[in-house]
C-alpha cells in the first residue's frame, strides 16, 4: 500500500508537467454522486462574430459541475487541437454505481470532427410533439441535429425565459478557408 502511494507520487511529480492541471488539483474538481443531478437548461447566449484566424470554431456556453454547484461557461470561438475534433459538453456518467460528471472537453469520434472537406448532409428534423406553454416566462427552442464527428438529435425543450428580440438558428455548416466548419445551434438577435 505504501510502495502503490509512493509510485503515485512519483508519477504526479514525472508527468505533472505534462498535464495543464496537476493530478491533485484534477481530484479537488472530481465530482462523484451517489444520486444524479440534472444538468440546468442551456442558457441562450447569442453567437458573437468569428474572429480573424484560421480553423476556429464556436464552442456553445455549457455547464460545469464543481462540488455543490453548478457554473456557466459562456460560448467562445476556439481551436480545436485537430480537424477531427469537436467539443463535448460535460455530462454525467455512471460507473460503479455513481455518477462521475465528465468535464467538458474536445473528443474525437468517427472519422470526421467540426472541420470538414465536404459538408455532411444535415437529416430532416424529427418529427416531435410540443408540450404545451410552462407558467411564466418561456421561449421554445426546437430540436435540432447536432453535428460531433456523427449526428446527435436534441429534443425540443422550454427554456424558462422569454427573449423576443432574439430568434433561434439551427446548427449549419459554414464556409471559411475552403473548409466546412460546424456551427451549433446558437441564438441571434432579430
Amino acid at each position: 500500500m505504501v510502495r502503490l502511494a509512493a509510485l503515485s507520487v512519483v508519477a504526479s511529480v514525472v508527468l505533472g508537467g505534462l498535464f495543464a492541471v496537476s493530478p491533485a488539483a484534477a481530484q479537488e474538481r472530481d465530482v462523484i454522486v451517489e444520486e444524479f443531478i440534472p444538468i440546468p437548461p442551456d442558457e441562450i447566449e447569442v453567437i458573437e462574430e468569428m474572429p480573424a484566424g484560421e480553423d476556429l470554431l464556436w464552442v456553445p456556453g455549457y455547464w460545469e459541475r464543481d462540488p455543490g454547484k453548478w457554473t456557466w461557461t459562456k460560448g467562445r470561438w476556439d481551436k480545436p487541437p485537430h480537424e477531427k475534433a469537436h467539443w463535448r459538453k460535460g455530462h454525467w456518467k455512471w460507473h460503479e454505481g455513481q455518477w462521475h460528471w465528465a468535464r467538458g472537453h474536445w473528443a474525437v469520434t468517427g472519422e470526421h470532427g467540426w472541420i470538414v472537406d465536404k459538408i455532411i448532409e444535415i437529416p430532416e428534423p424529427l418529427k416531435e410533439k410540443k408540450p404545451e406553454k410552462p407558467a411564466g416566462p418561456a421561449t421554445w427552442v426546437p430540436g435540432y441535429w447536432d453535428w460531433r464527428g456523427s449526428w446527435h438529435w436534441t429534443p425540443g425543450y422550454w427554456n424558462h425565459k422569454e427573449h423576443a428580440q432574439l430568434e433561434f438558428v439551427p446548427g449549419h455548416w459554414q464556409e471559411a478557408d475552403g473548409k466546412w466548419h460546424w456551427l451549433s445551434s446558437h441564438w441571434k438577435v432579430k
